[in-house]
């Protein structure tokens, strides 16, 4: 009967530990899938976009705005690159991969420059592209900082 009990156990300490030797999905992965399909867009949250930037994981934080709004104000680590300059070229200089970690946002949940943006990535090949809402008005609304270019300028 002992023998039996350490089996079960043993199987299914086994079973349970399999799914880690499998590879675990990162931070990232793990808030593509539970994002929201819009079309080729996946979008995401506060929350969401919060978990990823916290995880530590490698992510372009992608701000879609014009330069001049994200000199004004944008989530500290953002690269801008204006949705009117997205091409292959100017994002090849940005994101080393096709497979790169990909989150763009503009100014607001009514602002479409960020799904448009993740669209023009997708049919660009790249493959891991989320889309933040809520913007860089949501992320002040919620009293997060930005960083400034020039600050003393404004």
């Amino acid at each position: 009967m002992r023998l039996r009990i350490l089996i079960l156990t043993l199987f299914l300490l086994l079973a349970v530990s399999s799914s880690t030797w499998a590879g675990e999905k990162t931070v990232f992965e793990q808030m593509a899938e539970n994002s929201i399909a819009m079309g080729e867009s996946q979008a995401i949250s506060y929350d969401q976009l919060q978990k990823i930037l916290n995880s530590g994981e490698e992510v372009v934080l992608l701000d879609v705005r014009d330069e001049s709004s994200y000199e004004h104000g944008h989530i500290k680590g953002a690269v801008s690159l204006a949705l009117d300059k997205l091409n292959e070229e100017s994002v090849a200089k940005i994101l080393s991969s096709k497979k790169a970690n990909v989150i763009v946002y503009c100014q607001s949940f009514w602002c479409p420059m960020s799904l448009k943006a993740s669209e023009t990535l997708h049919k660009m090949g790249y493959t891991n592209v989320l889309d933040y809402k809520g913007g860089i008005k949501e992320w002040q609304d919620l009293g997060q900082a930005v960083e400034q270019i020039n600050p003393s300028a404004t």
